[in-house]
């Protein structure tokens, strides 16, 4: 007979001597061992925290919150100025482009050009172009931006720089060295 069968004998007061003395000691044995989960229970259990320490831990919390919420607000304005930044640069390429009329090896031809026509006993086989640098120039805005080239060309240990407006092909003399 299994503990089931004998305890509903026990509650019917049908079991016998030993049946009951056997149910009495299991049901002994059961409230011990709930009285040990239990203290075991209670010794996991978290302590309530005091209200100073969750006002503290609050505060903590939200100070480093507000300071997240500033740090994400300052990058997205940065972003959005870099963002306004280069759109207008890219503004400025896109109409400095159609504004061009000469390209890069075009620039080169005329200061070429100027030299042999300035110096009279220069022949362009002579000139070695060194650097070609492009750079944006914004005049009054970028609706008349343009490209500038800044070149130098080397002839017999003297360096010539000029400055090519890619705009008009106007050629300047900046530098001698």
């Amino acid at each position: 007979m299994n503990f089931e069968e004998l305890y509903e004998k026990y509650i019917n007061k049908t079991a016998t001597e030993e049946e009951v003395k056997y149910v009495e000691e299991e049901i002994a044995k059961a409230k011990k061992l709930s009285l040990i989960l239990e203290e075991a229970d209670t010794k996991r259990a978290i302590a309530p925290a005091e209200k100073e320490t969750v006002r503290r831990s609050v505060a903590a919390f939200l100070k480093k919150t507000k300071l997240r919420i500033a740090a994400i607000v300052l990058a997205a304005v940065v972003l959005l100025g870099a963002l306004s930044v280069g759109g207008f640069f890219a503004a400025a390429a896109i109409k400095a482009s159609a504004n061009s009329v000469y390209d890069r090896d075009e620039a080169v031809a005329l200061c070429q050009k100027w030299m042999t026509e300035a110096y009279e006993n220069i022949h362009a086989g002579e000139l070695r172009v060194s650097e070609v640098e492009r750079d944006l120039a914004l005049l009054h805005g970028f609706s008349r931006a343009y490209y500038e080239y800044d070149i130098e060309i080397e002839y017999k240990g003297t360096e010539y720089e000029f400055w090519v407006d890619a705009a008009s092909g106007e050629v300047r003399l900046v530098d001698r060295d």
